[in-house]
């Protein structure tokens, strides 16, 4: 046995910065739970996996990215070996990044330091 409970709940009096998703599919129902963390102005990014397994369930990626994009974040794509981040209109099939404070994520990006991976910056 598992509780189930919603970020709006588990996450009510905590200051969120940035939300990863990754839920294989029901990426809808958290953020159907989610709704009032969504619309905390502290929520500075969310980063969610949507590889399409939301379309075997009860809602498609284009109602995540439409309660996403309604709740004030834009879609991008990230460019981890240049550190930027390019616009997008649509979800990735893999990781889209929704951003609602722009400037404070780009400080951050050029303030951060590189990470070598497998011998790759």
């Amino acid at each position: 046995m598992v509780d189930v409970t919603t970020l709006d709940l588990s996450l009510n009096d905590i200051a969120v910065h940035l939300l990863k998703i990754d839920v294989e599919g029901f990426e809808a129902n958290v953020l159907k739970g989610a709704t009032q963390i969504l619309q905390k102005q502290d929520l500075k990014a969310v980063i969610i996996e949507t590889n399409g397994l939301s379309n075997q369930y009860e809602f498609d990626q284009d109602y995540i990215h439409e309660k996403l994009t309604d709740a004030g974040f834009a879609a991008f794509d990230y460019i981890p070996s240049e550190k930027k981040l390019r616009p997008i209109t649509t979800m990735n099939p893999d990781n889209t990044i929704y951003i609602r404070d722009y400037a404070f994520v780009e400080s951050r990006l050029k303030t951060s330091r590189k990470i070598k991976i497998n011998g790759i910056y």
